[in-house]
């Protein structure tokens, strides 16, 4: 048995060198941010990043946290804006979603034309500004960051798959039990869709926490900033931090006490830190939902 298992082994190791490979790729990348941002500013200036801090230090996330106040309130508006903005989304694409996967339904494939229509062809940003900010008065308000990227036209396409792939027996079943078409959506549909539909709303996740654009074009106020807006405004906000030196608390006596390289890594940790408990926690459904619809007996 030994035998089989080391031939079998060895007869996939091609396989396995370039997904080794491929793996290391997407790590160390992670692994060098993880250590820059625990390494002392001088050490990283003079022998650059390794794998493992020369000089460990947590200057970096001191000076970040010393100003706690601006970076729960950034955080306070990610979690916000990610949390509605999902809930939302599949509020609206999962009952959207199910109808346009009934081929009886009347009007399927004019929606989904006109999906598809809005994939190939878009107002732009200006025009998208002009509505935005004159027609429908959501500039500089917190729901600027949710309303425009809701209903995404490729999550919809995916979820119709998802739903697509329940066997339609079930459906017929539901409904000679009596059961209306919104009850075969919550009894029957949801249920056999949940992987597919637990890796449209990572998905969203990450579409909201990681979009700083929006925020950038639309938002003035900062009291509304996103965490991501401290990473497109690194170098405004290392400037921040030199001129309140003095608001550190006594933890840098001088603007040269700033480790101006590794807060860059701190900040992009401190960033992308909760996704990552958030992706542990549907990594069970993301893989379901990535190969759900994808084989049709």
């Amino acid at each position: 048995m030994t035998k089989i298992k080391l031939k079998k082994f060895v007869g996939n190791t091609p396989i396995y060198i370039p997904l080794l490979i491929f793996t290391l790729f997407c790590v160390v990348p992670f692994v060098v941010v993880i250590s820059g941002s625990f390494s002392d500013n001088a050490s990283v200036v003079s022998n650059g990043v390794r794998l493992v801090p020369q000089v460990f230090s947590l200057t970096a996330y001191k000076v970040i946290f010393a100003f706690f106040s601006k970076i729960t309130r950034a955080y306070g508006v990610a979690i916000f804006v990610t949390v509605i903005g999902t809930v939302l989304n599949l509020v609206i694409m999962v009952p959207f979603a199910f109808a346009i996967s009934k081929r009886e339904f009347t009007f399927g494939s004019k929606l989904t034309f006109l999906i598809y229509f809005t994939v190939m062809f878009s107002g732009g940003l200006i025009p998208t500004y002009i509505l935005i900010k004159r027609y429908l008065g959501l500039y500089d308000t917190v729901w600027v960051l949710i309303l425009p990227l809701l209903a995404s036209p490729a999550y919809i396409v995916l979820l119709r798959v998802f739903f697509q792939s329940v066997p339609k027996a079930l459906y017929e079943s539901a409904a000679i039990d009596g059961a209306s078409e919104f009850q075969q959506l919550i009894h029957v549909g949801i249920p056999l869709a949940l992987p597919g539909i637990a890796a449209i709303a990572f998905f969203s996740m990450l579409m909201y926490w990681n979009d700083p654009y929006t925020a950038i074009i639309y938002i003035e106020d900062s009291e509304l900033f996103p965490i991501q807006i401290l990473l497109t405004q690194m170098t405004q906000y290392i400037n921040y931090i030199k001129s309140n030196a003095s608001a550190s608390g006594g933890l840098i006596s001088s603007p040269a006490d700033i480790p101006t390289t590794t807060i860059l890594f701190a900040l992009g940790i401190v960033a992308s830190g909760p996704m990552i408990f958030v992706f542990s926690f549907f990594q069970k459904y993301f893989i379901k939902g990535l190969t759900a619809g994808s084989i049709k007996e």
